[in-house]
């Protein structure tokens, strides 16, 4: 008996973070200026420059990652992996005002997405949701990527919809992993800065 109310009462812990911890999405206010905002919450574990003319371009490299980086359009420009724990808010926001030009869904495996020792190559091998945001000036790509745990993408857009800058596109439930696919534009982090989403400034846009 009282091992069942022990269980009853972690089960009932777990939901309530769940709830009130892990799905909470407060309030903020956006940073104004020609900038490029965090999609997400959490730790810049890389940040890879893609060359437009290289032969060892990112975005003519083998798998699904050679389609990544198609907003680019063979220009210059980084690619940064954004790692999320359970502790991290998890809803993604729009970096940019614009409109929602592509929402693409594709199934795969749900290798560790944390793990230092992963490509991103082999994170292209798995389940991953692509947005495509066009602005003024400029376009890029956000990418949900599913792990061990976070087996499960959402998208709260669809294509055609206007967004507005720190707007919720999508979630990602339980800890895992979202990159960003923008120009070279002057960067405002670095590898290893923690940012938060909707309020850190990742780049500038002049």
């Amino acid at each position: 008996m009282i091992f069942i109310k022990i269980i009853a009462i972690f089960i009932l812990a777990l939901v309530i973070f769940y709830k009130f911890w892990f799905l909470r999405n407060p309030k903020f206010t956006v940073p104004k200026g020609n900038n490029l905002i965090s999609p997400a919450q959490g730790r810049i574990s890389k940040i890879i420059e893609i060359k437009g003319g290289s032969k060892n371009n990112i975005e003519k490299g083998k798998g699904r990652i050679g389609i990544w980086a198609d907003n680019l359009e063979g220009k210059d420009g980084y690619l940064i992996s954004i790692v999320m724990t359970p502790f991290d808010m998890h809803f993604q926001k729009a970096p940019i005002a614009g409109t929602i030009t592509k929402v693409q869904h594709t199934k795969g495996k749900h290798k560790n997405a944390l793990s230092k020792k992963l490509r991103p190559e082999d994170y292209a091998e798995n389940e991953h949701r692509e947005f495509t945001i066009e602005g003024k000036n400029l376009k890029i790509k956000i990418i949900q990527i599913a792990g061990f745990l976070a087996r499960r993408t959402v998208s709260l857009v669809h294509e055609s919809q206007k967004v507005a800058k720190g707007q919720d596109i999508g979630l990602i439930r339980f800890g895992s992993q979202v990159t960003l696919i923008i120009p070279k534009l002057p960067l405002k982090i670095k590898v290893g800065d923690k940012v938060k989403a909707g309020r850190t400034i990742i780049a500038l846009n002049p």
